[in-house]
Order: C-alpha cells, then sequence, then structure tokens
C-alpha cells in the first residue's frame, strides 16, 4: 500500500574512494562491536532529518535547498565511539568544521516554511556504523580519514525487514 509520506534527510554522501576508506579504517572495530554493522552502502552523515514529510512537499523542499551554498571542505573522521542508548556505534570528527555547522544552519532555516525544525540537541556529525550494539566502543584513528565534502544529498529512507534502504533523490553542489 502506498502512502502519502515519504522519510526525508539531507545528508553527506561519500563517494566510494571515501566509503572504502571508512571499511578499511573501522573495519576491526566494526567486527569487535558486535551488533548488526551498517551496510556500507548506508555511509552517510545526517544534517538535517526532516522525518515523515508529504510526498507532495518533495519539490518545494528541493527547491528551498537549491539556493543553499557553502564552500567545499574537508571532513576528518578521526575517532570510533558509542552511544549506549540508541545502542550505536559510529565515527566522528574531533570537531566539527565551521563549514559543515553553517550548513546545517542554512538547511534548517530553509525548512522553517515547512514547519520543520531542528533537534533541540546540538549537532553531532557522525557516520552510523553498527546498530544494536551490546557494549562500548571508543578509539582514535591511526590517522584521521580526511572526506572530501563536495556536495550534500537529500536521501529518503524505508525501513525494510533486513534494514533500512536509503535512495538519494537529489544532489546539491557545493559553490
Amino acid at each position: 500500500m502506498a502512502t502519502d509520506t515519504q522519510r526525508l534527510f539531507f545528508a553527506l554522501w561519500p563517494d566510494d574512494v571515501t566509503r572504502r576508506q571508512i571499511v578499511a579504517a573501522t573495519g576491526a572495530a566494526v567486527a569487535a562491536a558486535g551488533g548488526r554493522p551498517v551496510p556500507p552502502a548506508n555511509y552517510h552523515v545526517t544534517l538535517a532529518f526532516l522525518g515523515s514529510v508529504p510526498r507532495d512537499q518533495l519539490p518545494q523542499i528541493i527547491n528551498a535547498a537549491r539556493p543553499i551554498r557553502f564552500p567545499e571542505f574537508a571532513l576528518e573522521l578521526s575517532r570510533t565511539g558509542y552511544w549506549p542508548r540508541p545502542q550505536v556505534a559510529w565515527l566522528k570528527p574531533s570537531k566539527c568544521p565551521a563549514a559543515l555547522a553553517a550548513l546545517v544552519d542554512n538547511l534548517w532555516a530553509a525548512m522553517a516554511p515547512f514547519g520543520l525544525t531542528a533537534d533541540s540537541r546540538s549537532y553531532k556529525p557522525h557516520v552510523s556504523l553498527v546498530r544494536r550494539v551490546p557494549g562500548g566502543l571508543g578509539s582514535e584513528l591511526d590517522a584521521p580519514l580526511v572526506w572530501p565534502v563536495r556536495e550534500f544529498v537529500l536521501a529518503s529512507s524505508a525501513t525494510r525487514p533486513s534494514g533500512s534502504v536509503y535512495t538519494v533523490l537529489e544532489h546539491f553542489p557545493a559553490g
């Protein structure tokens, strides 16, 4: 049965090279963590989770995000860790680049006319690596993984028995 809403989020979406680097840098930690590894095809950094949005708003949301400009920047992912409450192991930067923080703020400002607002918690950029992790995980990578950020995307999320399936709907380049 078709639904009239779609779960949407804006994200940084790694290219294949960056995706392979994430796998190589975190493979041992992911294997040791237990739980359910996130498929590498699903790796991303969420910028703004919009939740369930009426499908007929999709063109307006895309048009609202289209004028957002940001400079290309490097996201240096350097640390694995674990959040106990959602039981998620992650990879994150040691600090959030100013260009990333500004991009997140600009996205939420563009979404305000749709009644969509940011979470009250502070923004914590990360790549989810493992879900349903039974225990802690945390270490510094031997060397930071440098992700060259040249675009962001709008993606949809569908829940299947095998897990989440993400589909990129639109690309928004830097510049």
